[in-house]
C-alpha cells in the first residue's frame, strides 16, 4: 500500500515548508496498525518546493523524518518514502503520473503493482497508479467529479481506509 504524503498521509498544506504546520488525522492511526499487519507501506510524492527553491532536499527530509516518527510511535512502519523534487515543466520521469519511482521502489522491495493500491488525493495520483499497474484509491477531499475507475473513494483518508478495512475493494475483508 502506497500513500501520496501531502493532502493524503498529513494535511494538505500548500509546500509544506514549517514543520510546525505539520498535521496528521489521528483517527487514521489505528486503521493503518490493522492494515500494516496485512500490506507494507511506502510513500512516493511530488515535492516541487524543492525545484521552486522553497525548500532544499534536506528541508524536505527533515519533515519526512518527523512524518515517519510519528507514525513509528504508532506503531506503524513506512518501508521507504520517494519523492520528486522537480517542476512540472522539467518534464522528468520520476514526478507523477510519470513511474520511475515505483520502479525503483518495485526493485529494491520486491513489490507486485497489481497486488498495490496507490492512495492519493489528486487525478495525477489516479493517473500516476493506473501507469504504475497499481489499483487506485482516491481521498476527494475537494469533492472532484471523478469517472476513472476507482476501488475506493472517499472525502479523507479516514473513510478510505475505513472503506479497506470493511472489505469495500476488490479484496477480501480485513479482519
Amino acid at each position: 500500500m502506497i500513500f501520496d504524503r501531502d493532502g493524503t498521509l498529513i494535511k494538505y498544506v500548500p509546500y509544506l515548508i514549517n514543520i510546525e504546520d505539520l498535521e496528521i488525522d489521528q483517527r487514521i492511526f489505528p486503521q493503518l496498525r490493522k492494515l500494516n499487519r496485512i500490506y507494507k507501506f511506502g510513500i512516493i510524492s511530488n515535492q516541487s518546493a524543492i525545484g521552486r527553491g522553497f525548500a532544499t532536499e534536506s528541508h524536505v527530509a527533515e519533515i519526512n523524518s518527523k512524518i515517519i516518527s510519528i507514525f513509528g510511535e504508532q506503531d506503524i512502519r513506512f518501508e521507504f518514502i520517494k519523492i520528486c523534487g522537480h517542476t512540472p515543466e522539467d518534464k522528468c520521469k520520476c514526478r507523477k503520473p510519470g513511474t520511475a519511482l515505483f520502479d525503483e521502489a518495485k526493485k529494491e522491495f520486491g513489490i507486485l503493482a497489481s497486488e498495490s493500491y496507490y492512495i492519493g488525493d489528486s487525478l495525477i495520483d489516479i493517473e500516476f497508479a493506473y501507469n504504475s499497474g497499481m489499483k487506485p484509491a482516491f481521498v476527494n477531499r475537494e469533492e472532484i467529479n471523478i469517472t476513472e475507475d476507482i476501488c475506493i473513494s472517499g472525502e479523507n483518508l479516514y473513510t478510505v481506509l475505513e472503506s479497506f478495512l470493511k472489505g469495500k475493494h476488490a479484496d477480501t475483508r480485513i479482519n
